[in-house]
């Protein structure tokens, strides 16, 4: 079988958050990247909820393209964590530092 990635998004990306600014316009962005959480995304394990980003995606152009990053690990929902022990804190290799996730949308 044969597999094969979609090329990686060339320019500028917007990150930070649902409201755009003049500079982002100026700048020429035209691509984001949207964080959510599983937990957001799967509350429970029958129902998905995309409500987290749809109201994000109201406030960009429908001219832009996206990437979606959903959390999983501490991002997961507590159903999934009741059924697995929970979820484990992880350490950097290189900083030695928790990591405690993105804001969620």
């Amino acid at each position: 079988m044969t597999t094969s990635l979609k090329p990686q998004g060339a320019g500028l990306y917007y990150t930070h958050g649902p409201v755009l600014s003049p500079f982002s316009k100026a700048a020429g962005i035209n691509h984001a990247v949207l964080n959510a959480t599983w937990a957001q995304v799967q509350p429970d394990q029958n129902v998905t909820n995309w409500s987290a980003i749809d109201r994000v995606l109201t406030g960009y152009p429908t001219t832009w393209r996206y990437r979606l990053r959903i959390e999983s690990g501490g991002g997961a929902p507590d159903w999934v964590k009741a059924a697995s022990g929970g979820a484990v804190a992880g350490t950097g290799q290189k900083s030695g530092t928790t990591r405690q996730g993105r804001q969620p949308l």
